[in-house]
């Protein structure tokens, strides 16, 4: 993990950031938001009188910096705590103005909601409470305790029950046709895809079309329907001339089973050697 805009404008907030190399309180050539020679790994530039640099230069210098070497102060405790976005950046502000966290995870023996307390109290200088670190320590404390949000990958998920379909929000398409690149899928009620088997089109009551998707879950690009004569019902091609002969197939999440002449089976029928009952819709009693 690398800390993100929100750590790095919250160190911003309370930290000053000058474009011209200056010296510090101590006599050490600064620049930007704090950048010094001992960052010279990062930056191949040697800081004295005359430096200038740029807004955005500051900025890449400063979160370089902070990834490289504040951030490895509070991750090498993630192990314990499992930090969020919100901690981690929190902490790594707290760890740039303190120097690290460990006083304040009491190296990794204090819990989350006890070190969330803690943070409040490194507000003091000299024993003295400085107004500016207070509001500082305050700020942190409310990154730290900010809950955050879950981020999904978009794209196809896959479990043992089979594949879907989830948006970055988290939210997953169910009782549905969608086109996935350049395919056509249907999503079931539970969010998964429809493989092996004959899916009915959104209006079906009024057109009786069928869709068969195959073990990948694609659309094959034929049409089906249901006809009926004299003899019983069988599956055949829209307009066509093809029928399931001698074949299951899984019907709108049913299981039927079409004899040797294509009609479907209804009641009970010995099929490779064992026994089934069918309803009189020819839908599979299991």
């Amino acid at each position: 993990m690398n800390i993100s805009k929100n750590g790095l404008d919250l160190i911003k907030k309370f930290e000053g950031c000058k474009l011209t190399a200056y010296k510090d309180s101590v006599g050490v050539w600064t620049i930007g938001w704090g950048t010094t020679n001992a960052d010279k790994a990062i930056t191949s530039t040697t800081i004295t009188a005359g430096l200038t640099i740029s807004q955005a230069k500051a900025d890449s210098w400063l979160e370089q910096s902070v990834n490289s070497k504040y951030v490895p102060k509070v991750m090498k405790y993630n192990s314990i705590y499992k930090w969020n976005q919100n901690q981690l950046d929190a902490l790594t502000s707290f760890a740039y103005n303190i120097g690290s966290i460990d006083g304040l995870t009491n190296n990794g023996k204090r819990s989350i909601s006890e070190i969330s307390s803690k943070i409040l109290s490194y507000n003091k200088a000299g024993g003295k409470v400085l107004s500016g670190l207070t509001t500082r320590r305050k700020a942190e404390k409310a990154l730290f305790d900010k809950k955050t949000a879950t981020v999904y990958t978009e794209g196809w998920k896959q479990d043992s029950k089979g594949r879907w379909y989830q948006y970055s929000d988290g939210s997953y398409l169910k009782n549905c046709w969608k086109t996935i690149n350049g395919a056509d899928y249907y999503f079931k009620a539970s969010g998964y895809i429809a493989t092996k088997e004959y899916v009915k089109s959104d209006s079906y009551s009024t057109n009786g079309k069928l869709y068969y998707v195959d073990e990948k879950g694609k659309w094959d690009g034929k049409v089906y329907k249901w006809e009926k004569d004299e003899k019983g019902w069988w599956l055949t091609q829209f307009k066509g001339v093809w029928y399931p002969k001698e074949e299951w197939c899984f019907i709108d999440s049913k299981w039927y089973y079409f004899d040797k002449k294509g009609y479907m089976v209804t009641g009970t029928k010995t099929i490779d050697g064992r026994i089934y009952s069918f309803r009189k819709d020819g839908s599979l009693v299991e």
